[in-house]
């Protein structure tokens, strides 16, 4: 019985994942490759050739080449010595100083261009810039997926879970702030952490990762993160049905 409804479940995904994937789907168009180009070398007559080989053979001598007589050197340094003594006056200015960016360690670093803003501007919209930066510099990827399992309130067991990963290697990248994962890691969490689409492009960027309209795979996937589908096992089955990499294998 249940065989029978996952099996219409399925189909009605399959089937759903096609429309999305001829609408979204978009190749990349070949490369024009430029033909093999080949050179050949000129053809020398024979006449030259024995002419080339009747020439004398030329010797050469040092004996003529000015010596250097205080170092005993026949090859003289007067042209070739060169002096490096200017070589560190050499500096490079920065638009800013650190010095024009209080409290700042890290000239870099969301609240020390913050505080510099919201110093050197009185424009809103650089403002609400400012304000911002705290909420989008400094989150890691582990950052958020801590930041959404604490806003609903589940557990650790729920996600790890959900994503179908081992409870050892969700603790090595819960524990680790700067911890990359790989891309279907990362998209195993997006879909146990029931994002949205937009949600879940973000979360995958901060790992350094996008779904690619040019990726097959990476449409199907965008369909069930759109459609709100978060079972892993239904995502997998219809990868498979498709012929595509399934999530985690």
């Amino acid at each position: 019985m249940f065989d029978f409804f996952k099996k219409k479940r399925i189909s009605k995904y399959v089937l759903g994942v096609r429309n999305y994937i001829s609408s979204n789907f978009k190749p990349e168009p070949p490369v024009d490759r430029p033909a093999d180009v080949r050179y050949s070398l000129p053809k020398v007559p024979p006449e030259t050739k024995e002419q080339e080989a009747k020439q004398p053979e030329i010797q050469y001598s040092l004996s003529a080449l000015p010596k250097n007589t205080e170092s005993g050197n026949r090859y003289s340094s007067q042209e070739t010595d060169v002096k490096y003594s200017d070589r560190d006056t050499v500096r490079y200015s920065d638009r800013y100083s650190i010095d024009d960016i209080p409290n700042s360690g890290d000239r870099f670093a969301s609240s020390s261009v913050k505080m510099f803003l919201s110093q050197s501007t009185t424009s809103p919209s650089l403002s609400r810039l400012a304000s911002q930066l705290d909420n989008c510099l400094d989150l890691t990827f582990v950052d958020l997926v801590t930041r959404y399992i604490n806003r609903n309130g589940w557990r650790d067991s729920r996600v790890y879970k959900a994503a179908q990963m081992d409870r050892r290697l969700f603790s090595k990248i819960m524990s680790d702030r700067n911890y990359k994962p790989s891309k279907d890691t990362a998209i195993a969490l997006a879909i146990a952490l029931e994002l949205t689409l937009k949600q879940a492009n973000d979360l995958l960027s901060r790992a350094g990762y996008t779904l690619s309209h040019s990726n097959k795979r990476d449409v199907i996937i965008e369909y069930f993160i759109r459609e709100g589908i978060h079972d892993l096992s239904d995502i997998n089955e219809v990868l498979y049905n498709l012929d595509q990499k399934i999530i985690g294998r």
